[in-house]
């Protein structure tokens, strides 16, 4: 098409003298598109031929256009394209939390997990539920979790962590085994049944699992039992904060690395923004301690902040903390 343009307008130029290269070019323009507003000066027989070639190569062109497009059409070049622009931007994506399974819990576990700074890659088998994450604004891919190919497609190599909550054990078990097989480290909490799933969810290589049986009955238990507690918890759902317990390492030598025993020596509190609600340990349960409360090797710290201030209290424990898990049920507290 350009070249045809500048053709008619060069041609228009030779044949008609007193036409500028603004004329040749506009004459040239409402030729191709068969608008016809006019000729800009009267046509000699040579304008004329340079319209009859110029109609009949632009009917040429569009036709071989229009046939080129059906013919990339046919064999799926847009739909490809559009595959390649989708995978490079999933391609893009890393240290996100991949949910496989959009249902209701699945939709639950993402508009929890939405109020924090985390991306966050939906998979489901159904494509209206996957249409139905990205209009919602998170990452989508169609397909059934437990293949490899579909989770490469989700970056389950580059994911922080994964939720199978699909609808039956037996999908959530073979989710987990294909995960764990692609990405050893990444972290998997997956939805169980029964005790028995729960159970050979753990043996697949799942982190942890929940019964959504075993949940609800102790949120109803707490209700009944701390229902002011239950009621802060909800209260802090509602908002960045969250309640961490972190368990602190047996091991002398990696106890020693702690910049200080005391909280006061550690400066937990003013380094990270924590609030330090309680020290667990053999000894009891100390309540709101002070600067010269001294940890020891196995105690518990149940903190209290944001996911940055969290963060930066489990950067300064190091390899003192041996495992960090966050509450979201006052149970937990008394474990």
């Amino acid at each position: 098409m350009t070249i045809l343009v500048l053709a008619g307008a060069a041609a228009y130029r030779l044949a008609e003298p007193s036409y500028s290269w603004s004329d040749a070019f506009w004459m040239t323009i409402i030729t191709l598109t068969t608008v016809g507003y006019g000729e800009v000066h009267p046509l000699s027989g040579g304008g004329r031929l340079v319209t009859v070639l110029l109609l009949l190569g632009g009917v040429f062109t569009v036709q071989l256009v229009i046939q080129r497009f059906l013919q990339l059409s046919n064999t799926g070049y847009f739909q490809r394209l559009r595959l390649h622009r989708e995978q490079a931007m999933l391609d893009a994506i890393c240290d996100h939390v991949i949910i496989c399974g959009y249902g209701r819990m699945g939709r639950e576990v993402v508009s929890c997990m939405a109020r924090e700074d985390v991306p966050l890659l939906v998979i489901d088998q159904q494509a209206p539920r996957t249409a139905l994450a990205i209009e919602h604004g998170f990452y989508g891919v169609t397909g059934d979790a437990s293949l490899d190919e579909v989770l490469r497609k989700a970056g389950v190599e580059r994911a922080r962590s994964l939720v199978a909550v699909l609808g039956t054990d037996a999908d959530n078990v073979y989710v987990v085994l294909s995960a764990k097989a692609l990405a050893p480290r990444v972290q998997i909490i997956a939805r169980a049944e029964s005790q028995e799933a729960a159970s050979k969810l753990r043996r697949a290589g799942a982190n942890d699992v929940v019964s959504p049986f075993v949940a609800g009955g102790r949120v109803l238990a707490s209700k009944a039992l701390y229902p002011a507690a239950v009621s802060f918890m909800e209260v802090l759902a509602g908002t960045k904060y969250q309640i961490e317990r972190i368990q602190l390492t047996t091991s002398q030598e990696e106890f020693s690395r702690l910049p200080g025993r005391s909280l006061a020596e550690i400066q937990l509190g003013a380094r990270s923004g924590v609030l330090v609600l309680a020290i667990g340990s053999s000894r009891g349960v100390q309540v709101n301690p002070g600067g010269q409360a001294v940890l020891q090797p196995g105690d518990q710290l149940i903190l209290l902040g944001s996911a940055r201030q969290r963060r930066a209290a489990e950067a300064l424990l190091g390899l003192a903390a041996a495992r960090v898990d966050v509450l979201a049920d006052p149970m937990d507290l008394q474990e």
